[in-house]
C-alpha cells in the first residue's frame, strides 16, 4: 500500500491545530518552515499541505489551553486501570459501611470506636489503607490530577468525625457547626473520588480496544486544543498520518490475528519513542495520527523519520519462522 495525501474534511473556515502551551496570547499564526532536503523513498515522511488547508471545522473550540489533560491516566495499562476502578468502587462501599456505623453511633450514644478517635483515623479505616498503602493500586494514581485532594479531604472529614464523636462521648449534643463541616468534608471527598472514578472510565472509554493507545473519540479534542494556540501564535505544532505499507497482504498471507499483532507492535513503539507530550491517536484501521506539539516541521520530520527507519527494522514474529518486516509512510504537516 502506497503512501496517501490525508485530508479529513473540508470547508469553508479553516483553522490549524496548535501545541501545549501555558497560556495563550495573541500573536501571528505559526508559518511552517520550508521542506528539509535530501530524504526520499515512498516511505519517507511527506509534506502535506500547511494545517490550514488540512484541518477544517465547523464548531468552534472551547476548551482552554490550561485545562486539564483530557487523558490523565495515558502511562497506565488497562488492566491498571480496571484494578484501579475496581478499588476504587470496594473504597467506596467500605467508607459507606464506615459512615452507617458512625451515624449509629452518634444517634444510639454509643461507645466510640477508638480507631476512629485517633489522630491518625484517617490512615486505620479502609479507604485510608487503600490510600497509604506502598503496595496497593494507589500508588499509580499517585501523579493524578484529584488525588492529593481526595486525600486531604479524607483526612478533614475523619478530623470533623472525631470531632462530633469527642462531643458525643462527653454528654453533648453534637454542635451544629461540627455536624455542617463534616458533611462538608464528606461531599467533597466523595466529589473527588467520583471525578477519579469518571477519569479512568473515559480514559478506558477513549483507548483503542486492540491497541491501547487513544481511539478518535478525543481526537478532535486534542487537535481543537492545538488549533487554538496555534492561531494564538503561542507555539508551532506538527501533525502527522502514519500508515502501514501492503498491509492487507500481511492480513491475507499470515491472517488478521498476525496483523492485529503488527497494528499492537507499531502503535507501542511509537507511543514509547515519543516525548511525554507527545500523542498518537489510532485514525483507523493501519492509520494512526501523531500530534507533535511546540514542534516546527523541521524537527516534526526528524523524529518522524527516526520513527519510520525504526518501524522498518522491527522483527515481527507472527508465527512465520522468519520474522516479518513492514514499513510505514508518513504525511507530516
Amino acid at each position: 500500500m502506497g503512501r496517501r495525501d490525508w485530508t479529513p474534511g473540508r470547508g469553508s473556515d479553516t483553522k490549524r491545530p496548535a501545541s501545549r502551551a501555558a497560556c495563550p496570547n495573541e500573536g501571528t499564526p505559526y508559518a511552517p518552515k520550508e521542506p528539509k532536503k535530501g530524504l526520499s523513498g515512498a516511505c519517507a515522511p511527506r509534506r502535506l499541505n500547511p494545517l490550514v488547508e488540512v484541518f477544517r471545522y465547523d464548531r468552534p473550540f472551547k476548551r482552554s489551553c490550561n485545562q486539564e489533560d483530557p487523558w490523565p491516566f495515558r502511562q497506565l495499562s488497562p488492566d491498571e486501570l480496571h484494578a484501579a476502578a475496581a478499588e476504587l468502587d470496594r473504597c467506596l462501599y467500605n467508607h459507606e459501611e464506615w459512615l452507617n456505623g458512625l451515624f449509629g453511633t452518634l444517634i444510639c450514644r454509643l461507645r466510640p470506636d477508638e480507631r476512629d478517635l485517633a489522630p491518625d483515623a484517617h490512615q486505620k479505616c479502609r479507604l485510608g489503607q487503600w490510600y497509604y498503602s506502598p503496595l496497593g493500586t494507589a500508588t499509580a494514581l499517585v501523579d493524578q490530577p484529584g488525588f492529593a485532594e481526595l486525600g486531604a479531604e479524607h483526612e478533614r472529614m475523619h478530623q470533623c468525625a472525631a470531632e462530633m464523636l469527642h462531643a458525643s462521648e462527653s454528654g453533648e449534643i453534637v454542635p451544629l457547626d461540627y455536624y455542617q463541616r463534616f458533611m462538608n468534608a464528606l461531599k467533597r471527598m466523595r466529589m473527588e473520588i467520583f471525578t477519579l472514578r469518571r477519569d479512568i472510565e473515559d480514559t478506558l472509554y477513549a483507548l483503542d480496544p486492540l491497541t491501547s493507545v487513544p481511539g478518535r473519540i478525543g481526537l478532535l479534542n486534542k487537535l481543537r486544543e492545538q488549533q487554538s494556540l496555534v492561531e494564538r501564535g503561542v507555539q508551532p505544532c506538527c501533525v502527522a498520518i502514519m500508515d502501514l505499507d501492503n498491509f492487507k497482504s500481511v492480513n491475507d498471507v499470515y491472517g488478521h490475528a498476525a496483523g492485529d499483532k503488527v497494528l499492537v507492535i507499531f502503535a507501542h513503539h511509537i507511543a514509547q519513542g515519543l516525548r511525554p507530550y507527545d500523542r498518537i491517536f489510532r485514525y483507523g484501521g493501519e492509520e494512526f495520527l501523531v500530534v507533535l506539539p511546540d514542534t516546527n516541521l523541521e524537527e516534526g520530520f526528524d523524529i518522524l523519520e527516526r520513527l519510520r527507519q525504526e518501524l522498518g527494522k522491527l522483527p515481527l514474529e507472527v508465527g512465520a519462522g522468519v520474522p516479518l518486516h513492514v514499513t510505514a509512510s508518513f504525511g507530516i504537516a
